[in-house]
């Protein structure tokens, strides 16, 4: 199940928009599946880890519900935040700009909750560790979420402000895609969503 997820969501999405060869040049060339949970002395859980570009090790894959929407997100969350990384790593965002939109990075953003990490700009609370976060937490929010699911966490968030500082930070991720990899971020969103709703098993 695992397997048939990152290919329908994941590999299939990105062949569809960037085309059959983007995920074959740029990609890790192994996917290390672990069943169970990878908890940190700090009592945080890592689902993910993408190594230098070569391997992605995913976690909690024992666990995946395919007839619920929320763990099918979960777990394609994470190789979508994996997959930035290596993208990030091979063409660099502009972490200058993006550094401009918030402040208020923390080590210690496992004691916030999303919906205060939300009122302060940053899409997850995870998304407040660090720049590099915050980015590839940022365009895996909008690969796994549907639209009206997304406009709905942002409709949540009571602080224009902080509703101001998210669409920057939209904009950014929509045009490193663009810049980067000439890659219209749109349309992979569309195509995510298609999947997403192919996959889930009602």
């Amino acid at each position: 199940p695992a397997l048939e997820i990152i290919q329908k969501i994941w590999l299939q999405t990105y062949s569809t928009v960037a085309g059959a060869d983007f995920v074959k040049k740029i990609a890790p060339r192994e996917i290390v599946l672990v069943g169970g949970v990878n908890i940190n002395t700090n009592g945080t859980i890592t689902l993910g880890i993408a190594d230098a570009g070569q391997r992605i090790s995913l976690f909690n894959t024992d666990f995946i519900d395919r007839k619920k929407r929320e763990s099918v997100q979960e777990f394609i969350h994470t190789i979508q935040h994996e997959y930035v990384h290596i993208l990030n790593q091979y063409k660099p965002f502009d972490e200058k700009t993006f550094s401009e939109i918030s402040s208020g990075y923390t080590s210690e953003w496992y004691s916030i909750p999303d919906y205060l990490a939300r009122e302060k700009g940053f899409i997850t609370a995870y998304a407040q560790s660090d720049i590099n976060e915050d980015f590839a937490e940022m365009a895996s929010a909008m690969l796994i979420n549907s639209r009206a699911e997304y406009e709905g966490i942002i409709a949540s968030i009571v602080s224009q402000k902080a509703k101001d500082e998210i669409r920057l930070k939209e904009g950014l991720v929509v045009k490193y895609f663009k810049e980067a990899y000439n890659v219209d971020f749109n349309l992979l969103r569309a195509e995510a969503e298609k999947n997403t709703n192919a996959v889930i098993q009602n």
